[in-house]
């Protein structure tokens, strides 16, 4: 009797891992099938131009198929194994930097760095992602049976993969694009990492000091401990003045991205050809104003996109200009930030072990290396 209510339960359980497994299995079907058509059309659906373009076609051209067919894939696959949709340490390691140098000819003399607001600093390859998927599928596609400790291996792959799509730029400007059972899965990703997000801030404007640090700075140092307790110093009271100038760029970055998506509303109901541009001055504030007629027929999409894309751009980007105000206003105090700030040397070590020998290699030139 006993016997059989043990076999009974792990048929049950292997039941319930088949069915999980099966549901995973579609949710990466999805992912694939989205990032390779992100691929494959970087600037968007054709169908989304047909509307905008079509008075510039030739009546009789044949419209191009979106299904994405096992040709497709097997060209994407052949990209990811010939390298092309990887991203070399030197661009990561550039994209990453919150505050850069601009480029020689465009600095001249000048050693002010420029901030470069988060969206831009999301990863735009595929190669990694690429890379987990297929690992995903090796796992489970040719089993008739999948065993306990290779549905626990597929489960790790199909988590990073969503992991690293949670913080690719398609989750940022093109997050209302992706199919809606992917961006419930990526927002689980993103909630739980926006929870770290304000350490994060520290952490990253910290690591921007060093490598600073680094490049600008001609006194000599004996050890480690002597360069991060100099490095801190900086930390203490540079940080809220970069978190400030920080949060500061998203903000007008946002406001740029939510004026755009307004202006291709605008442009969708009105005919720009009629457009005058008006300058209004009240209580001392000059405002420009650009007024046109309305259009006979609205249009359904512009510029390549549907209409209600704009409509969910600006609310995006006006609920995150109101977060990014929220979280402005409340920068840590200098208390916090040296709690924070005690765990410098292991950031170091663990998130940038490249920097922390940087680090050792200018001790080394400037004085001796402990």
């Amino acid at each position: 009797m006993a016997t059989s209510a043990k076999k009974n339960a792990k048929a049950k359980q292997e039941t319930t891992s088949t069915s999980n497994i099966k549901k995973l299995i579609g949710l990466i079907d999805q992912l694939e099938e989205h990032i390779i058509k992100r691929h494959k059309f970087p600037y968007g659906l054709p169908s989304a131009y047909a509307e905008h373009y079509k008075a510039y076609l030739p009546e009789q051209m044949e419209p191009i198929s979106e299904e994405m067919t096992d040709n497709d894939r097997k060209w994407f696959y052949e990209q990811l194994d010939q390298g092309l949709l990887k991203e070399s340490p030197e661009q990561k390691a550039l994209r990453q930097q919150a505050w850069r140098l601009p480029p020689p000819l465009l600095r001249g003399k000048s050693e002010i760095y420029i901030y470069i607001p988060e969206e831009d600093r999301l990863a735009r390859h595929y190669g990694e992602i690429a890379t987990e998927i297929r690992k995903f599928k090796n796992l489970v596609s040719t089993k008739t049976r999948i065993f306990k400790k290779t549905a626990q291996q597929a489960e790790k792959h199909f988590e990073e993969a969503f992991r690293l799509y949670s913080k690719h730029y398609d989750c940022s400007f093109y997050i209302y694009t992706l199919p809606e059972d992917i961006y419930k899965q990526i927002r689980q990703s993103q909630l739980a990492r926006n929870s770290h997000k304000k350490s994060q801030r520290v952490k990253k404007t910290y690591l921007s000091l060093v490598q600073r640090f680094i490049t600008s700075n001609q006194k000599t140092y004996s050890s480690m401990d002597t360069v991060l307790g100099a490095i801190e110093q900086q930390a203490i009271s540079k940080i809220p003045e970069y978190l400030t100038q920080e949060y500061n760029a998203e903000i007008e970055h946002c406001l740029r991205k939510k004026e755009e998506a307004e202006y291709f509303l605008f442009a969708a109901r009105n005919d720009l050809s009629t457009a005058e541009v008006k300058e209004i001055e009240e209580y001392g504030k000059k405002t420009v104003i650009i007024q046109a007629q309305n259009r006979d027929q609205p249009l359904t999409s512009f510029a390549g996109r549907p209409i209600e894309r704009y409509k969910e751009i600006r609310v995006f980007y006006q609920k995150k200009i109101s977060a990014l105000e929220t979280q402005k206003s409340k920068i840590r105090t200098d208390d916090q930030r040296m709690k924070l700030l005690n765990s410098a040397k292991s950031w170091l070590k663990e998130s940038e072990p490249s920097l922390y020998d940087a680090l050792n290699i200018f001790i080394e030139k400037k004085g001796r290396k402990l």
